[in-house]
């Protein structure tokens, strides 16, 4: 028995360059907060001239690694008066993968020329780095599903950076420090790539996730001081906040760093409140998928991190995560839905069906073929494939109906008996004659296949207010992007009796 599971375990790990590690940055938010609450120790015993013992004691005030260049107490994170660590602790690792080699990476290192000349980089073809951020490495299911997806989608030379010892829980801060190291690595490789083969800046895209955004941005700063030149394109996905945001473009990435720089925000909120992202528009093009706060599908971060700490780190980490997620699957574009991005004053008014028309031109597109400029809001589903069209649903209230207060709320029930519950109103919330409510919203597999809607309306019983025995609707209606109807009720107001559902009856007159 014993010999049986020690060999299903050295199996399992041979396969550990290939198996998915389901744990992702699931530890972001504990470590984070630890981090800070110890960095936050630290200035203030120094403030108070108290001698503090930190977890790395760096006596020295700035540092030189020969190709690497020099680094600076005072420089870039002057803010935390800390030094990277240096290249051999963080021993970050170049993986390259090709289509001649999927799933067994070839190591490249800048030191070693040769590792380079030897490997099976194509010249003529783009180059691709992927980085992870705090607490990930080299296998994680995201990285391993967007090298296969880049790769599947076209011909590349796809370089994994792995740099999971400078990232590693629970050293936020010293992980923070290691970002910038770890760009002047990516840019050093690249610049010997470039001296030995040929691949132009213009074919050269970083992509990088939380703390990995980070490390995309160095690698462009770095190329500029070194020769001056820059990456063709930056992608980053949900930027980490926490010692970032406050701080300026010469500390997070920002649109100087690459000829075209692209920005997804999935969990731009407060920390206290879960959020780890940074919630400011830092590129060329900035994308807010639903309000760039939170995701659907994923649990609630209302509570914040700190009551939260007790549930899964998974729910917790979902919205940071989506943002990979939802480039992941805008690379191989297997629908017709294109992530068509919004510009928009705020996401309120996105929401409330402001702003949802424009022309191929005015449009934005978020994910693999990013297009655009500026901030861009869009919607999207709760599951693979994420991308969702969105539509405007409209609904419009009887003018000689008496005013009231209460919830109002829609249930969009599909062909299979799928629901969708839309809420119109607060439980306290004003109704008026002759009202109105329009939102947009995404166009999800309920609404593809959509058989009928049923009404239901709450009347409010408040100490002042309390809302009346009933209301009514005058029409509802659904169009999508293009003017088309989905849905329409109309012609006949309909009366709704309180705590009682009502069936709409789709009408084919105009509206």
């Amino acid at each position: 028995m014993l010999i049986i599971l020690f060999a299903a375990l050295l199996s399992a790990s041979s396969c550990l360059a290939i198996e998915a590690d389901l744990d992702g940055d699931a530890n972001i938010y504990t470590s984070v907060i630890a981090s800070l609450a110890e960095l936050k120790a630290r200035q203030l015993a120094e403030k108070e001239g108290v001698r503090y013992l930190p977890n790395i004691i760096q006596r020295a005030n700035s540092v030189c690694y020969e190709e690497l260049g020099c680094f600076d107490k005072n420089g870039t994170f002057k803010h935390l008066k800390q030094l990277p660590e240096p290249p051999e602790t963080v021993n970050t690792q170049f993986l390259l993968y090709t289509r001649k080699n999927l799933h067994s990476p070839q190591i490249v290192d800048y030191k070693k020329p040769e590792t380079i000349l030897e490997s099976n980089i194509n010249p003529k073809l783009p180059l691709k780095f992927i980085t992870h951020g705090f607490g990930g490495k080299n296998n994680l299911t995201w990285v391993w599903e967007m090298k296969n997806a880049l790769l599947k989608k076209e011909d590349l030379n796809v370089i994994i950076i792995d740099w999971s010892l400078g990232a590693r829980v629970p050293y936020y801060v010293a992980a923070a420090v290691n970002s910038e190291l770890v760009g002047a690595q990516a840019a050093v490789l690249y610049y010997f790539i470039k001296d030995k083969l040929g691949i132009m800046e213009k074919d050269l895209h970083v992509i990088g996730f939380s703390l990995g955004a980070h490390v995309a941005g160095f690698v462009g700063k770095r190329m500029q001081e070194f020769r001056g030149t820059r990456p063709g394109r930056v992608t980053g996905l949900d930027p980490a906040s926490p010692l970032f945001e406050d701080y300026g473009g010469t500390v997070h990435l920002y649109k100087d760093d690459g000829d075209f720089v692209d920005i997804v925000h999935t969990n731009a909120d407060l920390l206290i409140y879960g959020g780890v992202g940074i919630g400011v528009p830092i590129g060329d093009v900035d994308y807010f998928p639903n309000g760039g706060k939170r995701q659907p599908g994923c649990g609630s971060t209302l509570k914040g991190a700190f009551i939260d700490i007790f549930k899964g780190d998974r729910e917790r980490t979902c919205n940071h995560e989506r943002a990979v997620h939802l480039f992941t699957d805008s690379i191989l574009d297997p629908s017709p839905c294109k992530y068509v991005s919004y510009s928009c004053s705020n996401y309120s008014d996105f929401q409330m069906g402001k702003c949802m028309g424009c022309d191929e031109k005015a449009c934005g597109q978020m994910g693999y073929k990013s297009k655009g400029a500026g901030v861009y809001y869009l919607m999207t589903k709760a599951k693979k494939p994420f991308c969702a069209d969105i539509a405007k649903l409209a609904v419009h209230f009887p003018k000689n109906i008496k005013k009231s207060y209460g919830s109002l709320i829609l249930t969009l029930i599909g062909g299979n008996g799928e629901k969708e519950n839309i809420t119109l109103s607060q439980k306290d919330e004003k109704l008026s004659p002759g009202g109105e409510r329009i939102l947009a919203i995404p166009v999800n597999d309920v609404m593809k296949s959509l058989k009928t809607i049923e009404a239901l309306y709450l009347k409010y019983n408040g100490w002042f207010t309390k809302g009346a025995e009933t209301f009514g609707l005058h029409s509802v209606t659904i169009q999508n992007s293009n003017g088309e109807y989905i849905f329409k009720s109309c012609g006949t107001d309909v009366t709704l009796k309180d705590n009682q559902y009502q069936t709409l009856i789709e009408t084919n007159t105009a509206c």
